[in-house]
């Protein structure tokens, strides 16, 4: 008792209450008044007003936790434990199997501290078996058969390739801004030509594009600059490909490029 007469719950009263529940909760006729009760909206401990909603909930989680744990013989943690990990049911698989809100699967989760599986384990899971694996397969087809989003896809890879621009292509963007030429940069994926992607294009317009390429054989082989060139001139663009050692003498490099802009 306080000071104003009312009655106080310690830690040991509230254990000792608990296990008097739990002792009663045995008892099969109490238990079915007692769930009986908390559908009418009272409770047989309490006559005098209605039970909360909270407590009604916990009530009827007891209620279902005490009659799974006979149906399987167990106890919940070590139901829910082997429903989850041994037969890999998600809580959603758990809820529709137990018949029980998956708000109370949440909260038994919580109760008995069960480990979950984190996302990168569920999504290999998933994609061990056979029927979803095709799934993702087709979905895939079908989404990459559509020309936008094959486009836009081949865009967000080519920005994520590499760090742009490059420092050729930097010094290519110093030389454009230096001598004022009407060229923007758009090695970074922004614009696609048949799939792929040029370093620089003409602003004006006009289908010119520019590319710069190094020496290094595994990114730019013999007779690469030969098929980009041929590639592009089948969307009616003129290609004027540049190689490294060219942006060097700049006095060269601009009558280059100045030649294919007057060709055009």
């Amino acid at each position: 008792m306080n000071k104003q007469g009312k009655y106080i719950r310690t830690k040991e009263t509230k254990l000792k209450d608990s296990l008097a529940l739990k002792e009663k909760w045995k008892d099969e006729n109490w238990r079915n008044n007692q769930i009986k009760a908390i559908k009418q909206g009272h409770s047989k401990l309490q006559t005098k007003e209605k039970i909360s909603k909270l407590q009604k909930k916990r009530w009827l989680n007891q209620a279902s936790k005490y009659k799974i744990e006979q149906k399987f013989n167990k106890p919940i943690n070590s139901i829910l434990h082997e429903l989850y990990w041994n037969k890999k049911l998600g809580l959603k698989e758990i809820s529709n199997f137990l018949n029980i809100p998956i708000s109370t699967v949440g909260m038994w989760f919580r109760e008995f501290n069960i480990k979950t599986r984190s996302m990168s384990d569920i999504k290999k899971e998933q994609y061990q078996n056979p029927e979803i694996k095709e799934k993702m397969r087709n979905s895939k087809r079908r989404n990459w058969a559509n020309k936008n989003y094959r486009e836009k896809q081949l865009k967000a890879i080519l920005k994520g390739l590499f760090k742009r621009p490059t420092s050729l292509e930097q010094k290519m963007i110093d030389f454009i801004q230096k001598h004022n030429l009407p060229f923007k940069y758009c090695g970074d994926g922004s614009i696609l030509i048949g799939f792929k992607n040029p370093d620089f294009v003409e602003n004006n317009g006009r289908k010119l594009c520019i590319e710069i390429a190094n020496k290094v054989k595994f990114m730019h082989p013999d007779g690469w600059d030969i098929k980009r060139i041929e590639h592009f001139a089948k969307y009616g663009w003129k290609c004027l490909v540049l190689w490294e050692d060219e942006l060097k003498n700049e006095d060269k490099l601009l009558e280059k490029i100045k030649k294919i802009m007057g060709s055009y």
